[in-house]
């Protein structure tokens, strides 16, 4: 519930989520359940359940992925930029890549999203087109 809060209010800083966790312990303190402390605690409790999430840097121009024979590089080898922010090594823009397939099998894991997905085989006549399911009508 606090991660969805946070996903909804983008805004939503980590130490606020750490604020509201305090909070929601001391008023809850007297009940015998495990609340987290912090943000990091929330985020480790429920990592088993979230795609892996790739994190490539790129080049500021959106030439190349620094990957593979480039993951080494130091600067762009079409537009010769650096990979790089000016006296630190943290990269001036990334990419988040969320593999496919892995979250199709998430999706269908969902009792209800694999149900809707399925429900063309249940159907007596020949479904033609996603408009002529039962989710549709």
């Amino acid at each position: 519930m606090i991660l969805q809060l946070q996903s909804k209010y983008s805004g939503m800083l980590q130490q606020c989520v750490t604020g509201m966790l305090q909070l929601i312990k001391r008023v809850f303190g007297t009940i015998n359940v495990t609340i987290p402390k912090n943000f990091s605690e929330v985020k480790a409790a429920v990592s088993d359940m979230l795609v892996p999430v790739h994190e490539y840097d790129v080049c500021i121009n959106d030439c190349i992925i620094f990957k593979g024979e480039h993951a080494d590089s130091m600067t762009c080898p079409s537009c010769k930029k650096s990979r790089y922010k000016p006296e630190k090594k943290q990269a001036r823009k990334k990419y988040h890549y969320l593999p496919l397939i892995p979250r199709h099998l998430q999706l269908l894991e969902i009792g209800k999203i694999s149900g809707m997905l399925q429900e063309h085989s249940k159907a007596s006549q020949v479904m033609t087109d996603v408009q002529h399911s039962f989710a549709w009508q």
